[in-house]
């Protein structure tokens, strides 16, 4: 497994083994409403965390093709860093995590980015995978 994704979904599972553990003695239906808030924010967090994957993949295999330049390759490799990292953050603390705009802010940073990308077909790409990503942030 890519140690970006051991870095990400370990504080997770720590998080979802032990609030199971922990029984608040509230009803069936709050806990079930519970668990499955919790599911959906794993979901969310996982997804993002593919599509950052994804998006440094494609990061390399254009930049090997020629197909962006190397200045614009270490921009995208900077805000990508940014983007991850603030991704762990609310990974670690939570789906209520305080670091929401941090992520948000980076993420319109690697849209900046890619934006400064001059070839319309990688440009579109990232796009794309970005839309997916702010598509995640709203649906919280």
């Amino acid at each position: 497994m890519n140690p970006r994704k051991i870095a990400l979904t370990l504080p997770l599972i720590l998080f979802v083994s032990m609030s199971f553990k922990c029984d608040s003695g509230g009803s069936t239906a709050a806990r079930s409403k519970t668990a499955e808030l919790q599911r959906n924010y794993l979901k969310a967090v996982d997804d993002f965390g593919r599509s950052i994957s994804v998006m440094a993949d494609l990061k390399r295999k254009l930049g090997q093709e020629g197909r962006i330049t190397p200045a614009e390759e270490l921009r995208l490799t900077d805000e990508l860093l940014k983007v991850n990292t603030a991704a762990k953050m609310i990974a670690a603390q939570g789906p209520l995590a305080p670091s929401l705009p941090t992520l948000k802010s980076s993420l319109n940073e690697l849209s900046q980015a890619i934006l400064a990308i001059q070839d319309t077909r990688s440009k579109s790409q990232f796009q794309a995978i970005t839309q997916n990503l702010q598509n995640l942030l709203s649906e919280r």
